[in-house]
């Protein structure tokens, strides 16, 4: 529940998620610092570098997630700050979300469709596309564009009423 939650709520790449130490949480700052990522080769799990330069970064959290993540940090009992924050596995997370799918009747998403749903959020709810790209850790505004350009036509579709409200405006003032 808690990595799912992270997942959605901040956008990061699974290799992201599970490269997690608990020290990478600041609760009282309510940041979380993404600047590393696990991999797996063979049999074996390596941290490596993130994807891309851009995608060190600190992801401001909102207060529900600081009091979810707090919650969950105290239950683990005998780890220490430099320990992973979730000892599962990328193919535990993606059983849990095809079980969790189908027993609530829905079509199962991939796990990282999560980090979609919540760049969808973010431009659905006009924040600038320039912050969604740092938030997603893209070098490039263009990637996060080419990626999500389709959100962006329920956007084109309000402009003609932004201009409409506009233009009424100035002919009460003419008035």
């Amino acid at each position: 529940r808690y990595a799912f939650m992270v997942l959605y709520w901040t956008g990061l790449r699974l290799g992201e998620l599970l490269a997690l130490n608990i020290e990478d949480i600041n609760l009282e700052e309510g940041t979380l610092k993404v600047s590393k990522s696990l991999q797996r080769l063979g049999t074996k799990d390596v941290i490596t570098e993130p994807k891309t330069e851009g995608s060190n970064r600190i992801i401001y959290l909102p207060k529900f997630l600081q009091v979810e993540l707090e919650e969950y940090i105290n239950m683990l009992y005998g780890r220490t700050s430099k320990d992973r924050l979730f000892l599962v596995t990328k193919s535990f997370l993606e059983k849990e979300i095809k079980r969790g799918a189908n027993i609530a009747g829905l079509t199962p998403i991939r796990v990282h469709d999560l980090r979609h749903s919540h760049a969808s959020l973010l431009i659905s709810k006009n924040v600038d596309i320039a912050t969604v790209s740092k938030r997603l850790g893209h070098d490039k505004i263009k990637t996060t564009l080419d990626t999500y350009a389709h959100m962006f036509e329920q956007n084109a579709r309000g402009v003609a009423d932004i201009l409409d409200q506009l233009n009424c405006d100035n002919d009460k003032e003419e008035l």
